[in-house]
């Protein structure tokens, strides 16, 4: 796992993926930097958009992007974290199978 301090002010793509209303995966991609707000991490989109809060079991996920053509799926970025979103089950959220985000795709 990659030192927390290491990643602070580092550009991360959060790569989102989905299935969308045919089910096939789809995902979508996002470019921020990576921030320590108090100790909280967050990925900071810019001004006008909502930041999100990375969990700490999320951390985990962060890899390093090691290469050019990866770099520019991830629009730039150092790192990469992977999430799979969608509706959650109302079990889902009383077995904390997964976290709400309020993202939302478009």
């Amino acid at each position: 796992m990659l030192n927390i301090q290491q990643l602070n002010n580092k550009k991360l793509a959060l790569a989102l993926w989905y299935k969308d209303e045919n089910g096939e995966d789809q995902v979508t991609v996002y470019a921020g930097v990576f921030c320590l707000h108090e100790g909280v991490p967050f990925l900071d989109r810019g001004k006008d958009a909502k930041k999100l809060e990375i969990k700490s079991d999320w951390l985990e996920r962060i890899k390093e992007v090691e290469n050019d053509e990866m770099r520019k799926i991830f629009l730039g970025a150092d790192y990469s974290l992977s999430l799979s979103v969608g509706n959650m089950s109302e079990e889902q959220e009383n077995n904390s199978e997964g976290s709400k985000t309020g993202f939302k795709l478009f």
